[in-house]
Parts: structure tokens; C-alpha cells; sequence
């Protein structure tokens, strides 16, 4: 070693010695003269030993197949990898002619390394003249611009997106919005969509999405934790969804961080979600004052009432909210889902696997089943809507035609008719119907 450095040599680094730099997608606004960039760097290296061990301990043989449990062990592999602490990360720009290194600064001026958790974030500045030297360099549209570490021991990638200051945004939530997960189903269903089984992207919504033009910009925020960033971000490129910022939920692993336990216990949704959310949401709204943004999210989860709340802070913004129902809410609780677009997804109960279900339907070529409530032809009584509701859902026949119901799971969930006052009546089974699966325990009819 000291031969070599007398001589002017460089010992190459070992395989083991060079640490992974995730560089998460992010956008630039703005600010005066220069591109302000906010960026979110994650150092760290896989733990093999840990992630067979957790991958042994969720898996179970003799549920998951062997392509389940592998599946198990690349999506865990990120929430499981050791962070790595004290790292200084140099950026440089691909294609740059003046190869110039740039660092994340503290408000001093000063380089900021990774804190307990392997992450350093900070903004970026750029020069409006650097930052089209750099466009042209890359032949860039639509404002990308590619980096990547470039510091001795560093090794990732990245993009970031410049964007104007009007224009269209586009800030979308993931589970259940535009990937299957069924929230509402249960813990267990979440666990096994999330980890085992292949990703099911909603029917449509990527298409819905790429009919807005490549000029419109998406930022996917999502309660899911930074720890899944890499397989949602391989799923959202598989499904043909169009590229955009993340923004997630942080979950501090190092439990000598303060906040730590709290990030733990509030992993799961909830008021943490919301806080996140809103806080997000509002940063990138409120550095585009001229942009118009749609607010994407479903009814799962918090998604109506974020997004109200954020159109009430920002009314001359928000273009449009569109919801993805997956539990409903446009037949019984129409009020929460007031002055939003509706997109009619499977409705999903307790017990049941939509992603499962959509999966099949798709191997099987069916088509995606229509809404929960179609308009239905005839007019009733009160009595002759009971008897034809009995009739069609427990004898698969009757006199009265109805619209095709959603599915989640493969199980109907229910029925709907429009009676003679035109009133609509819902009759729903509650999930599970049985131990057999044979007979349905039935709500009250709700009239709506």
C-alpha cells in the first residue's frame, strides 16, 4: 500500500468497500436566478445474513412458493439493509463538459454527511445558465436531467426533472390508486400483495395517465415507506406509468435516532399518513404557485379528506381530485366523495384479495367488472325489491335485472336496485359470509 502511494498508484476498492447511493427521483422549481433541487440521498449496503433471516421468518414454506419467498426476499431487502453513517456524497451530472462534482451543503456552507439512518437531504442549486448547458449536453426533453455519485466508495443513480413554473401536476397516491393492494381486505391481504405476489396495477389508470401528455408532471406520494421505494419504482416503469418524483413515508430504522419507536408504531397508516401527506403535498404545491395540480388517491384510506383539506389551502391550484372508489362510497356515503371525480374500482371488503381476483380476471381475459351500481330496468314495490334481491343472490335467477356487481376476491359483494320512488336500495352480505362460504349474513337494506 505505501509502495503503491510513493509510486503515485490507486489501490481499487473492493467490491465490499463500495456502498450503494439511492438517489430518489425529485424535481427543481424556481427560485431567482437558479434551479433549486431538493434531493433525498440513502447510503447503505445489503445485509445478506439479516434479509435471509427476515425473509425465513416471514415466509412459510408451506404457503409460498419458491418464486413467492424470492420475490419476499428482494422487496425486503431494502427495509432490512444496513445504513451507513458519516458518508460524504459527491454528485456529478452525466454527459457534464465540465465534470463538476456537487455536494449537499448545510446552512453554513459546509458538506452534510449521512446521518444514523445512511441519509442525507438538502437542496441543490444550479444556475439557469449551467442547468440548459446541462439539457443540451444530455439531448434532454421535457426538463430530465441524469446524475449519479461520483465520490471514491459511492456508487448509484438518479434523475431529477426541472420543471416550469405553470403548467399541469399531477400528484398521485400508489396502493390501491394505481396498484392493487387492498387496504380495506386486511392486514394479511396487504402483506401478501405487498411482499409475495407480482404486482396488479389498477385497469386503466396508466392509460389515464399518459392521456395527459408527456408535458404534465407526476409525483407519486404514497404512505408506503422509503424501504419499498425500489420495487414500486420498478412496477410503476413495468405498468407504463409515466415517471415522476417519490415522496414517502419516513421510517427511522436506527432505533438510537430520536423518533425512531414512534416512526415503528405508526408504520401502518393512520394520523401518520395524513401528516405526512398533507405536509408533502403542500411543500411541492406551494413551490409552483402557477401550476395546476389533480390530486389522485382512492377511497381506501384518507385520500377524500387530504385532498379536500389541501383544496381548501390551495383552491386556484387544484385543477381536479379524482378517486379511485374501492370501497363503495359513490352508493353509501356519496357525501364524502362530494365535488370529486369518480373512478369506479372493484370494491374490496375484509377477508378478500382484490389484486387476486383482478389477476385472475386478467389470465382469464375477462373484462374488468362493470360498477357496483348500473341502471337497472323496472319498477318495484318495496316488498318485490326485498323478494328480488333474495332471489338473484341466493338462487342466481329472478325477474329483475341487475347491474353486474363488484367483485373482490372472486365473492359478490352485494346488489343494488332502483325501487319505484326512485330510491336505491343496497343489500350487502357482510365478509366472511361463513365458515362454509354457503350462506351470506345480510346487512339491513340501506336506502340511499
Amino acid at each position: 500500500m505505501a509502495l503503491l502511494l510513493l509510486l503515485g498508484g490507486v489501490v481499487p476498492l473492493r467490491a465490499e468497500d463500495v456502498k450503494t447511493v439511492t438517489i430518489y427521483p425529485s424535481y427543481g422549481y424556481r427560485a431567482g436566478a437558479q434551479w433549486a433541487i431538493p434531493l433525498r440521498l440513502w447510503v447503505h449496503e445489503p445485509r445478506s445474513l439479516t434479509n435471509n433471516l427476515i425473509t425465513h421468518l416471514v415466509a412459510r414454506p408451506e404457503r409460498h412458493s419458491t418464486d413467492e419467498i424470492a420475490r419476499a426476499h428482494h422487496r425486503l431487502s431494502d427495509l432490512v439493509a444496513d445504513d451507513e453513517s458519516g458518508e460524504q456524497v459527491a454528485l456529478g451530472f452525466d454527459e457534464d463538459p465540465r465534470q463538476i462534482a456537487y455536494q449537499l451543503l448545510d446552512a453554513q456552507g459546509r458538506p452534510l454527511s449521512s446521518d444514523l439512518n445512511g441519509l442525507i437531504e438538502g437542496t441543490l442549486r444550479l444556475d439557469v445558465e449551467r442547468s440548459e448547458e446541462l439539457l443540451r449536453a444530455q439531448r434532454s426533453t421535457q426538463g430530465w436531467l441524469r446524475l449519479r455519485a461520483r465520490s471514491p466508495g459511492h456508487q448509484g443513480n438518479g434523475r431529477v426533472r426541472l420543471l416550469a413554473s405553470q403548467g399541469r401536476s399531477v400528484i398521485s397516491d400508489i396502493d390501491d390508486t394505481i396498484k392493487i393492494t387492498g387496504i380495506p381486505a386486511g392486514q394479511e391481504v396487504v402483506l401478501e400483495n405487498t411482499f409475495f405476489r407480482p404486482f396488479v396495477a389498477a385497469p386503466g389508470m396508466a392509460q389515464r395517465y399518459r392521456t395527459l401528455g408527456a408535458a404534465t408532471a407526476f409525483h407519486y406520494v404514497s404512505g408506503s415507506p422509503w424501504g419499498l421505494y425500489r420495487p414500486l419504482a420498478e412496477f410503476i416503469t413495468a405498468a407504463g406509468y409515466p415517471a415522476g418524483s417519490f415522496h414517502m413515508k419516513s421510517v427511522r430504522k436506527n432505533l438510537l435516532t430520536a423518533g425512531a419507536w414512534q416512526d415503528i408504531a405508526r408504520l401502518a397508516g393512520g394520523e401518520a399518513t395524513r401528516v405526512q401527506k398533507l405536509a408533502q403535498i403542500g411543500a411541492i404545491i406551494g413551490q409552483f404557485p402557477a401550476r395546476r395540480f389533480i390530486l389522485v388517491g382512492d377511497s381506501g384510506e384518507q385520500d377524500p379528506e387530504i385532498y379536500r383539506a389541501i383544496r381548501q389551502r390551495f383552491p386556484r391550484q387544484i385543477e381536479a381530485i379524482w378517486i379511485r372508489d374501492v370501497v363503495d362510497d359513490r352508493v353509501l356515503h356519496p357525501e364524502r366523495l362530494a365535488g370529486m371525480a369518480v373512478i369506479e374500482g372493484a370494491a374490496c371488503r375484509p377477508g378478500s384479495d382484490p389484486a387476486q381476483a383482478s389477476d385472475d380476471q386478467s389470465k382469464a381475459g375477462q373484462p374488468e367488472p362493470g360498477p357496483f351500481l348500473d341502471p337497472l330496468v323496472g319498477l318495484y314495490s318495496d316488498v318485490h325489491t326485498l323478494l328480488g334481491f333474495l332471489k338473484n343472490l341466493f338462487l342466481g335467477s329472478g325477474d329483475m335485472v341487475f347491474g353486474q356487481p363488484a367483485r373482490c376476491g372472486g365473492g359478490k359483494l352485494g346488489a343494488a336496485v332502483r325501487g319505484k320512488d326512485d330510491r336505491v336500495a343496497v343489500l350487502q352480505p357482510i365478509y366472511p359470509a361463513s365458515i362454509s362460504g354457503s350462506f351470506w349474513s345480510l346487512r339491513p337494506i340501506v336506502w340511499v
